[in-house]
């Protein structure tokens, strides 16, 4: 997914909380995969994966749930992951 779709998808899914930036190279750095979108609310974090065609392998969940544990840990929230595709369904929560 390109980062204009990114940031359109941003746009529309999470009007009401607030986006975190997070760099990549820290996430690798810590051995994390790096990702698409992350954001905050009142009481949970969200770590949001874009896919354009909706499909995500297992290597690529066990690398959001090791970057989400981390990121978690981090900012003491706890924190889902959550799979959509270009139209801005979600698709899987895990």
């Amino acid at each position: 997914m390109n980062n204009f779709e990114e940031k359109q998808a941003s746009l529309i899914l999470y009007r009401n909380a607030k986006q975190i930036l997070v760099s990549p190279s820290f996430l690798r750095n810590n051995g994390v995969g790096q990702v698409d979108l992350l954001f905050f609310n009142d009481k949970f974090l969200s770590l949001v994966e874009v896919k354009k065609s909706g499909r995500i392998s297992l290597k690529q969940k066990a690398r959001l749930r090791c970057s989400s544990r981390f990121i978690a840990g981090i900012l003491d929230r706890g924190c889902r992951t959550e799979l959509f595709n270009s139209e801005r369904q979600l698709l899987m929560e895990f």
